[in-house]
């Protein structure tokens, strides 16, 4: 577990500070919530605001855990009434991934073609040759998404758009893509890049808006 603090000085300076990392032996609310107030208490915090978790229901148990503690050590400003706030990337996270769930079968073919032409060099190298003949001068490198993170994916069906003609052509030139494809959800069609395509733009703002937010934390 990762404990950090966010504060503002005597100049109004926002500050971001790592205070511990700490082994945790399960994910229980009142578990988490010791480590926490330990480390609260070995930096001698006397007065705070708000704790920012995720939105799982441990945390709900956890939170109110501490709540209850630093209040009665007076801990807490203003009473404690701001003390439980949800995570908004996390809320963020949770909506896209709602979200992405209407496209997820094309995600996926998408995601078995990209794993194609990375499994080989020759792969790779058959489908650098239909990009060529394709003439795309987009130089950027297509990475498959992470399962946990929805920015990856975001990024990742961005730039197999723009690779979208070379995967239609090798889809022709190349038996075995047809073949492998067809062992897992099959080979993207018009209709998937299209889903994809329509819903880019959606995504960007969620993207954009993530990106600005923790740029912010980090400055």
């Amino acid at each position: 577990m990762s404990l950090t603090t966010h504060f503002i000085d005597e100049d109004w300076k926002l500050h971001k500070k790592i205070l511990n990392f700490s082994q945790t032996t399960g994910h229980l609310g009142e578990l988490f919530a010791k480590h926490v107030k330990a480390c609260l208490n070995n930096w001698e915090f006397k007065r705070v605001l708000t704790v920012t978790v995720d939105n799982a229901t441990a945390n709900d148990v956890g939170v109110q855990y501490l709540k209850r503690r630093m209040l009665s050590w007076n801990f807490l400003v203003l009473k404690g009434e701001y003390v439980h706030m949800h995570c908004c990337a996390h809320i963020l996270s949770l909506i896209v991934k709602d979200g992405l769930k209407e496209i997820k079968d094309s995600i996926s073919k998408i995601q078995s073609a990209l794993k194609y032409v990375k499994s080989s060099p020759a792969r790779f190298a058959r489908f650098k040759a239909c990009v060529e003949q394709k003439g795309i001068s987009y130089k950027g490198l297509v990475c498959l998404d992470g399962e946990t993170r929805w920015n990856s994916t975001y990024l990742m069906l961005e730039a197999s758009l723009k690779y979208k003609d070379a995967f239609v052509l090798l889809d022709m030139q190349d038996k075995k893509f047809g073949a492998e494809m067809a062992k897992t959800s099959g080979e993207p069609l018009e209709e998937d890049w299209e889903y994809v395509r329509s819903v880019l733009p959606f995504l960007k703002m969620f993207y954009d808006y993530h990106s600005h937010f923790w740029f912010f934390l980090r400055h």
